[in-house]
């Protein structure tokens, strides 16, 4: 039986209207943003599903929480994402590429999306704030059904999660 090992990669980034990009690092996740800024922090930047054997599900519950962040009531944001597929960089491997839609996620924490195919980019939530110095987390269950099709390798994929205010 083959193994197949993929490892996916979480990268943030910040579209803000007011203010400036908060440090993404992990070190200052847990830290309120300055007054005048808004932010989105990433608790890690590498989910690793290991080894994988083909067709079986492999769930990672909980691997990434996505914090949205601000300073002002009645603020209004969505937070969406755009995904690359898996690549392999093995020039041995006869499939390079895997579609991310193998992988799937759902969301809990202050807004709740059911699982769902991860596609090359998605809507995960609109928030109004209610109270100032505000904080949303946006908790992630990602699932990984490898088809029996692929090579085994180290499959690497990007996701960028994006808040836009307004």
């Amino acid at each position: 039986m083959r193994r197949f090992a993929a490892i996916y990669v979480v990268l943030a980034l910040a579209v803000l209207s007011a203010g400036g990009v908060w440090d993404p690092s992990p070190a200052v996740a847990d830290k309120p943003p300055p007054s005048g800024t808004y932010a989105i922090t990433v608790d890690t930047i590498a989910v690793d599903f290991g080894m994988l054997d083909p067709e079986i599900d492999v769930v990672l519950p909980a691997a990434v929480t996505v914090t949205v962040a601000g300073f002002k009531i009645g603020d209004t944001y969505d937070l969406s994402y755009t995904a690359t597929d898996f690549t392999c960089s093995d020039p041995t491997v006869t499939t390079p590429v895997m579609p991310i839609d193998d992988m799937r996620y759902a969301v809990s924490g202050d807004a709740v999306v059911p699982e769902t195919a991860m596609g090359a980019a998605g809507f995960i939530d609109t928030q109004d704030t209610v109270k100032n110095n505000w904080n949303y987390d946006y908790v992630f269950d990602f699932t990984l059904n490898v088809p029996f099709d692929y090579d085994a390798g180290i499959y690497t994929a990007d996701v960028v999660y994006t808040a836009v205010l307004y």
